[in-house]
Order: C-alpha cells, then sequence, then structure tokens
C-alpha cells in the first residue's frame, strides 16, 4: 500500500523540528560529560576512543529523549495524514459512495497502530544521526588536543564499536559508555529480527490485528479514565467549596482536553463520551447494586454518591458546550448526546439479551444523565450561548426520539418522565419559533401512542402498561390545560394513532381549543350555534391532512370529482380503494412535510391491526362481528379522506355565500339549508361511504367526522350537519343506529367531552324531524332504555313518552336482574384500552 509510506514520511516531516530541539539539548549534555570525564587523560587516550564513547552516548540519548517527546504527536499526524490518503484515494479512483468517516477513521487507527512502532524507530534513527554529526562539531577541538591513534598492530583498537580501551583510562567509565553502545546494537537487531515492523507488510495476521486493536481500545479507555478522573476532583472540590477551585484548573483542563485531540472531530469527541457515558454508567450501576450497609441507610446523601460521576459527566457536556472554541454550539451538544444514545442503546440491547440469566438493564443512571443536562443547559445564559434555548432542546429531543419505548422499552418510564419534564415540555411548547417545538414535540408524542397502541389495541392490561396508559392520560391533560392550541392543532396526526377504543384518550385531545374561544352552554334553551361569529373561522391544524391520500394517488382524483361529480362511478371505486382491494398507486409524495407525515403516523397505523367497536344490534346478526382481525382499513386514509371533502365543501360555500349569510349553515337551519348540504358532491361521497362499505369501514368514517367536531369553527358546524344528515337520510335503521353510537360512546365515559359533540347530540334528540325517540333501537334493551332516559333528562327536557313507556313496560316484564344491569352515566368507568359502551 503506497499510501502508508507516504503518510508515514510526511508525519516524520512533521515532527522534525522537534527532534531538531531534541539533538542539540541531546549534543550539549554529551559534549560537556565527555570533556570532563576524558579531561585527565588527554595523553593516554586516543581520539578515536573519545569519539565512539561520544557517539555511544549521544545516540542513547537522544533516541529516549525523541521517543518519550514525539511517539503521541507521532500518532497523531499519521492518523491524521492516512485519513486524508484515504479519503482522496477513494474518491479519486473508487466509482462507489464514499464510507462512513468513522470506518475511515478506524481503519486508519488500525493501520497507524501497526505502524507507529516503525514510526517510532525511524524518528529515533534520523535524531541520533544528527545529534552524532552535531557532536562531532562540538568535540572537534577536544578530538585535536588528544593522542594520536597508535600505529596499526598496537594494543589499543583504532575503533571499536564500544570504543577503546586504555589503561590508564577508568575501566568502570569505559564500561559505562560502552553499555549505550550494546544497548543500540540490540535495538538494531530486534529491528533486523522482525520484518513485520516495515510499510511492505503491514497487514498483519488476524490475530496480530485482533489483539491490537484490545489494547487500543484499552489505551483509550485509559486515557478517558484518566481525564475523568481529574474533571471529578475538580467537581468534588468545588462541591466542598467554591472557593478552591479557580478559574485558572477550569482552563488548564479545557487545555489539555484540547490538546489529547478530543474535539479535533466529531468522531473524536463521539469516542471519548462514547467511553465516558460507559464508565460512568457501569460506575454507577456498580453503586446501585451494592448492598447498603445498615450505617448507611439514614445518610441523605446516600443516594445522590451513588450518581456521583453521572453527575459530572453531564456537567462537562455543558462545559464544553459553554466554553469551547465552537460556532455551532448546537451541533456540538448534539455530537455529545450522540454518543450517549449510542451507548444506551448498546447497553439496553446486550442486557435484554441476558435478561434470563439474571442481569437486566437499569434505565436510573441514563435518565439521571439526561436530567442534568436538562437543568445544567436551563442554568446558562441563553444569550451568552448566541442561540435561542429551543435550539439546544431539539438535539436533546432528537436524542428522545432515537430512545422511544418502540426502541428501547426498557428505558419507557425513564423517557416518558423526560419528554414530561418541567424543563423540557414547557420549554419546547413556548420557545421560538413555536411551530417548529410543536412539531417536535408532536413527534415525541406519537412515538409514546404509537407504542401503546398495540397494547391497547389487544386489551392487555399488564400493570406496566396500565401505568404507562395512566400517565399518558395526565400528560395530554396537563397539555390541555396549559397548552390547549397544540392539542387542538395537531388532532388530526394524534387521532390517527389513538385507537378507536380509547374514547376518553381521544376526548382530551379533541375537547381543547384556543384561549380566545369562549364556549357557550350547548344546553341553553334556543341556542342558535350557526350565529355565533366563532362558527366562521376555520380552525388551525398544522399537520398535512393531505398526504395519506397524495400517498395512495386518490387526491387528484377526488379533487376533480368535488369539482365536476364526474365520473358517477368515483364514489363507489373510492369505496373499492378503502378497503384495500385495488393495489395502491404509485403516485407519492416526495416533499419534505409529507415525509415527515409518514414517518410519524402512517407508518403507524399500517401496521398494526386495526380494532373496531362492536356493531350494531340488529346488523351484527346479519354481519361479521367486528373484532382484532379486521380487512385492513387505512385509518389515516379514511380521515384524510373525511377532512379534506369536507374542507373543499366548506371552501367553495365560502365564495358563493353571500355577505349576509357568511357562507355557513348551522345545525339547526331550515330545509333549504338542508337541501344545500344535501345537494352536492361532497354529500355523494360520504352517502357513498355508507351505502357501499360494511359496518366496520362506517363506523371508521362516521368516527372521522366525529373526530371533527370540536370548538365553535366552521368545521365542527359542517361535519355536525353532515352527521344529522347522514342520520336523517339514511335509508335503513342501521345507519341511524351507528351514528348514534358514535355519539354517545364519547358522552358516557368521564368529561371532557368536545363540545361539537353535546350540540350534535342535543340537537339530535332535541329535534323533533330527526324523530330520534321512535327509532326501535332506543327500546330493544333496558340498558338503552335507562341510557337514554338519563341522556334526555341532562338535556334539560322532559323524557319523551315513548322512552318512558318503554321503560314502564321493560321494568314491569323483566325481574329484578334486568333493572340491576342498567347502566348510568355517571357511574361510567374508563378502562385502559376498552370501550366503555354498551352494544346497542
Amino acid at each position: 500500500m503506497v499510501l502508508v509510506p507516504i503518510a508515514l514520511n510526511e508525519a516524520i516531516s512533521d515532527v522534525l523540528p522537534v527532534v531538531e530541539k531534541i539533538a542539540r539539548v541531546a549534543c550539549s549534555t554529551t559534549a560537556r560529560l565527555v570533556e570532563k570525564d576524558f579531561a585527565d587523560y588527554k595523553e593516554t587516550t586516543s581520539s578515536n576512543t573519545v569519539r565512539n564513547a561520544a557517539h555511544n552516548m549521544v545516540s542513547r540519548l537522544t533516541a529516549s529523549l525523541a521517543h518519550v517527546s514525539t511517539r503521541e504527536h507521532l500518532r497523531v499526524r499519521i492518523s491524521q495524514n492516512l485519513l486524508t490518503k484515504f479519503e482522496e484515494a477513494f474518491r479519486t479512483f473508487s466509482a462507489h459512495a464514499l464510507p462512513p468517516r468513522g470506518v475511515i477513521l478506524q481503519a486508519c487507527e488500525a493501520v497507524c497502530a501497526d505502524n507507529l512502532e516503525l514510526g517510532s524507530r525511524l524518528v529515533e534513527n534520523i535524531a541520533a544521526e544528527r545529534a552524532v554529526h552535531e557532536v562531532d562539531a562540538m568535540l572537534s577541538g577536544f578530538y585535536n588536543d588528544m593522542q594520536s591513534p597508535p600505529p596499526r598492530g598496537s594494543s589499543e583498537r583504532k575503533d571499536g564499536q564500544h570504543g577503546g580501551s586504555s589503561s590508564t583510562v577508568a575501566p568502570a567509565m569505559m564500561r559505562v559508555y560502552a553499555s549505550f553502545g550494546q544497548r543500540d546494537d540490540e535495538t538494531k537487531r530486534q529491528k533486523r529480527s522482525n520484518p513485520m515492523q516495515s510499510p511492505s507488510n503491514i497487514a498483519a495476521s488476524p490475530f496480530h490485528r485482533k489483539e491490537h486493536k484490545l489494547r487500543h481500545n484499552q489505551g483509550l479507555k485509559y486515557r478517558v479514565h484518566r481525564l475523568l478522573d481529574d474533571w471529578l476532583s475538580i467537581c468534588l472540590l468545588e462541591a466542598k467549596s467554591s472557593t478552591i477551585v479557580t478559574e485558572e484548573m477550569y482552563r488548564q483542563f479545557l487545555h489539555r482536553f484540547k490538546d489529547e485531540g478530543w474535539v479535533e472531530n466529531a468522531q473524536s469527541a463521539q469516542t471519548f463520551f462514547f467511553i465516558a457515558t460507559e464508565l460512568c454508567v457501569e460506575s454507577s450501576c456498580r453503586s446501585i447494586d451494592r448492598k447498603v450497609g445498615a450505617h448507611d441507610e439514614g445518610k441523605e446523601n446516600s443516594a445522590g454518591s451513588k450518581y456521583t460521576a453521572v453527575d459530572a459527566l453531564a456537567r462537562l457536556m455543558v462545559f464544553l458546550v459553554k466554553f469551547l472554541d465552537c460556532d455551532d454550539r448546537v451541533g456540538l451538544l448534539a455530537t455529545f448526546l450522540q454518543s450517549v444514545v449510542h451507548q444506551l442503546l448498546q447497553d439496553h440491547d446486550s442486557k435484554s439479551k441476558q435478561q434470563g440469566s439474571g442481569v437486566a438493564y437499569n434505565q436510573k443512571p441514563h435518565l439521571r444523565l439526561f436530567v442534568n443536562v436538562l437543568h445544567d443547559l436551563d442554568a446558562f445564559n441563553t444569550a451568552q450561548l448566541n442561540s435561542p434555548s429551543i435550539d439546544l432542546l431539539v438535539p436533546l429531543a432528537e436524542a428522545f426520539h432515537a430512545v422511544r419505548p418502540e426502541r428501547a422499552p426498557a428505558f419507557a418510564f425513564a423517557w416518558m418522565e423526560l419528554v414530561s419534564h418541567r424543563l423540557f415540555m414547557p420549554k419546547l411548547l413556548l420557545g421560538k419559533p413555536s411551530r417548529r417545538g410543536s412539531s417536535t414535540f408532536e413527534l415525541l408524542l406519537l412515538d409514546l401512542l404509537a407504542f401503546l397502541r398495540p397494547y391497547l389495541i389487544n386489551q392487555e392490561k399488564q400493570h406496566p402498561i396500565g401505568v404507562l396508559y395512566m400517565g399518558t392520560l395526565r400528560l395530554l391533560l396537563v397539555l390541555l390545560h396549559d397548552f390547549p392550541e397544540f392539542l387542538s392543532q395537531h388532532h388530526f396526526s394524534l387521532c390517527n394513532t389513538i385507537p378507536l377504543t380509547c374514547v376518553q384518550m381521544r376526548n382530551i385531545i379533541l375537547s381543547a381549543f384556543p384561549r380566545m374561544i369562549s364556549l357557550p352552554d350547548p344546553l341553553t334553551p334556543h341556542l342558535r350555534v350557526e350565529n355565533l361569529p366563532d362558527m366562521r373561522r376555520p380552525p388551525h391544524i398544522a399537520c398535512d391532512m393531505k398526504e395519506p391520500l397524495l400517498r395512495r394517488g386518490l387526491l387528484k382524483p377526488l379533487k376533480s370529482y368535488l369539482g365536476t361529480r364526474w365520473p358517477i362511478s368515483f364514489p363507489k371505486k373510492l369505496c373499492e380503494q378503502i378497503r384495500g382491494k385495488l393495489q395502491p398507486s404509485s403516485a407519492s409524495s416526495s416533499s419534505p412535510s409529507a415525509a415527515l407525515e409518514d414517518s410519524k403516523s402512517t407508518r403507524i397505523v399500517g401496521g398494526v391491526k386495526r380494532r373496531a367497536a362492536s356493531t350494531a344490534v340488529g346488523e351484527g346478526r346479519k354481519e361479521r362481528s367486528v373484532g382484532v382481525n379486521s380487512d385492513g382499513y387505512d385509518m389515516a386514509l379514511i380521515n384524510s379522506l373525511v377532512l379534506c371533502t369536507g374542507m373543499h365543501h366548506i371552501a367553495r360555500m365560502a365564495l358563493e355565500a353571500d355577505d349576509k349569510s357568511g357562507g355557513v349553515i348551522g345545525p339547526g337551519d331550515s330545509s333549504t339549508s338542508h337541501a344545500l348540504v344535501r345537494d352536492n358532491a361532497s354529500m355523494d361521497v360520504y352517502e357513498a361511504l355508507m351505502a357501499n362499505l360494511d359496518a366496520e369501514g362506517r363506523h371508521y368514517v362516521l368516527n372521522a367526522i366525529a373526530n371533527q367536531l370540536r370548538f365553535p369553527n366552521n368545521h365542527t358546524q359542517y361535519f355536525s350537519r353532515v352527521m344529522l344528515s347522514l342520520f336523517a337520510n339514511a335509508k335503513g335503521v342501521f345507519v341511524k343506529e351507528q351514528v348514534t353510537r358514535v355519539l354517545l360512546e364519547r358522552l358516557i365515559v368521564h368529561k371532557p367531552h368536545p363540545w361539537g359533540i353535546l350540540v350534535t347530540a342535543i340537537e339530535l334528540i332535541r329535534n323533533p324531524k330527526y324523530e330520534f325517540a321512535q327509532q326501535p333501537f332506543t327500546t330493544c334493551a333496558p340498558e338503552i332504555v335507562e341510557l337514554l332516559d338519563s341522556l334526555t333528562r341532562s338535556c334539560m327536557m322532559r323524557p319523551n313518552a315513548a322512552v318512558t313507556e318503554a321503560r314502564a313496560t321493560l321494568s314491569a316484564g323483566n325481574n329484578d336482574d334486568h333493572r340491576n344491569d342498567a347502566v348510568k352515566v355517571h357511574n361510567a368507568q374508563v378502562v385502559p384500552g376498552r370501550n366503555n359502551t354498551r352494544q346497542l
């Protein structure tokens, strides 16, 4: 490999200035010693003897000094030169893409380690040769004063490897000078007997490489451990007394950290923090696993002492981010956190495989590390960091996404504590720009919901999942109280991820409304919701609701049909596409927003079996019961279809409406407005879905409509009208039964209840034109009678005579067991992952 000798030669050239200084020091020292030792023997000792003694001493001294002073610098230069040469050669002679920089750097370090000894020997030889010539120049006058060489055949040797000897020179002194030469001769013999130490033979045996890599890793760990010990000492001293630690101590540590090359590139920094995290986590785990003695149980600082190393590491990260001379501090923090994430995942995966052997992953050290980073970052002045606070939180959010519960289940509880931390979630949602913070936290919340989704669908009630579910509800309630705009703007993507069985969780999200809006009481007599000013304003939706349609190639055909109502067969074909009977179109979106949405929501829905609620009574006898094994409906696609279809008609109505009406239609409007809602392409699509889909498909469509019944806005007004129109114009009782079910199942759970659901349900029950009380399913079972009677009373109405009569008849004709089975609204309980409704 011709690149290795070139890189080695350039590295040696870089250290030659240091070699020259070393040679001058060694020559000066040798010259003074030789003149002192041989001053009294000028007349009895030949110049060759003195010259050989000086050569032996200066060669050995120079080589030793060069080895100590230049070895580390030579290693760094060889590695850097190899990296540059390999990258240049790969770009020039290879048609393939450049391998990852970390892979190239690993190869460079391995080759450097194999050739470092050779380079050191070469530097030592160069230094010795230069020193020999320089010491001769320094001692030239002293040589001239010495006795001339004796004639050939005399008892004194004219030349020898170990110098001449004289009967008048002290034997002990000559043995000292001879020993320098003996060491040099031994080194030369070892070099000649080891042909592997040459650039042409860098490909050592696999065993040699593995052994050397092990030595190299141990060397790296030693260097990191030494730096961590020094940093820990500074932290402990400051903890005892802040006056002991001076700025000079921090400055010296920072200078040493940079001199050792740990911040020369991203790979070096990641290597340091990976090893440092591994060492600190191992130290904390040993302290946690160690049994605490009886005399330590009462100590307050016993818990904190277990995490001393982890606390110091977190402080070191933030210290370097603050004080390193770097323009991209956010990128530097991201580099450090990538190492922590890598080590966490490696530790998690390795210990998860050993669970049977009693080894379990402990999430506490990594949790403590991340929490301390949050605290230390928050303590900094944002102005000093020259970047807004949200920029420093984004790398943390990316790290949390990398260790999400789907990827590291054993870290799930610690992960949830981190994403809901008071120094993370509020600052991320309140920071600037707000849209970036909201989209970042949306991704984390979707990570949590995606992890829970399979368990909630399958109604698995293990204790850990139940605790995590309740924690998720509390997190959503905090968001509802403190950040309602976030939930209202991201309701579409969140509802795509939440199973239909989690009614209360969905209600919490759909109950959110902006602070500037005041909700009128839906039970107010003669309330005309269509006259509310807020009903003319569209809601703000942050995500791309069109992406699922665009991904399946349905967006353009849908827009074309909504604009022309042609071809007539489009709604039926659309139903077939939704059921998955047609192959997905190859059309896809390459926009960043589409790729982001696909990674956040549709990928979650696509690979999981869907579970709808039970089908309506009556129709359930004819059609199969809907359970876990569904026909593969794409919920994200249905939600997107329903919303985009309605938004198209709302926009068209706004253009056609005059200034007086404002282009809006309310649930209690006249028959003229009712006709306007029915006679359009959007209603054609909705009615086709009701007519051509099975019970499960209709249930998904009706839930997609109900997801838009939220706070006062034109979406709530329109979709409330759509829901009531589907009920009024249904050809059979089955659709009416399902509309009732979808509305009621969202009202019988604990509060909060979406305002739009309440308004629509009250209108359905109050308005006599819908003949709700005369529907056969309202009196089919005592539970239903009791439920509807309670709901009627809550609507401030006198119970309908038909309902009251049916209730009396059922009570008289059935035994006490039936009466005891009555369902009360106020007694409804929430069970994680279960629907809290009875079959209608």
